[in-house]
């Protein structure tokens, strides 16, 4: 498979990958956000799972599984029970979410605080930005479900913009394919060329050395 070829199928590719996922995601963020938590249950049950099977196999040896039956069961049943209730487990997201840009949010407003007593422009705007970014965080906190949605649905915008310009890429790649093409043919010549002068440079020394070694 060509260069050319190979970069048209991984450019048109990832571009519709990005896409589709992207309008998946903004169309329905509520499947999204409980698929995602229902992952998040399976994970805590296998690992449940895993507790229970490293017990069963060294349970004649209980000093090494000290507290693995307690710790799998309770892996296993909140597991389960978040697999149940997506919906608990897309607002326990909401909340970590909320906490986190919080978090920022004060970070921020912390940092543009302290540009203020440095006497750098430009502090104020970056006061306002925290206190949106601490309002958003305060938002979704209270609105855990409808702020992860919002979230999703932030990240499928990306994505579909992202696909949009992965596509003009692809059709300017395209109108460029000739220009492109004989740029590699080009450097492939002057490659050859530069690899037979090597070669007879090489040649060239080793008749030298042999002539010298004759003598």
């Amino acid at each position: 498979m060509s260069l050319i070829l190979k970069v048209k199928q991984y450019g048109l590719t990832g571009a519709v990958v990005t896409t589709v996922v992207g309008i998946a995601l903004l169309f329905v963020p509520g499947a999204a956000t409980k698929t995602l938590a229902i992952v998040i249950g399976i994970i805590v049950a296998l690992l449940g799972v895993k507790d229970l099977a490293t017990w069963f196999q060294l349970k004649d040896y209980p000093i090494l599984v000290k507290g693995n039956l307690l710790s799998g069961l309770i892996k296993l049943f909140v597991g389960i029970y978040l697999i149940s209730h997506a919906g608990v487990t897309e607002a326990i997201l909401g909340y970590f979410l909320g906490f986190a840009v919080l978090c920022t949010g004060f970070s921020a407003a912390e940092g543009s605080i302290s540009l203020k007593y440095l006497e750098v422009k430009g502090w104020f705007l970056a006061l306002i930005i925290a206190i949106a970014i601490i309002i958003t965080g305060a938002w979704i906190l209270f609105t855990p479900i409808q702020g992860i949605k919002t979230a999703v649905t932030i990240v499928a915008i990306e994505l579909i913009v992202s696909g949009i310009f992965q596509f003009s890429y692809l059709l300017k790649f395209q109108e460029d394919e000739e220009e492109f093409t004989n740029g590699i043919r080009q450097l492939e010549k002057e490659f050859d060329a530069k690899m037979k002068e090597y070669e007879k440079q090489v040649d060239a020394e080793i008749k030298k050395l042999e002539k010298e070694s004759k003598k």
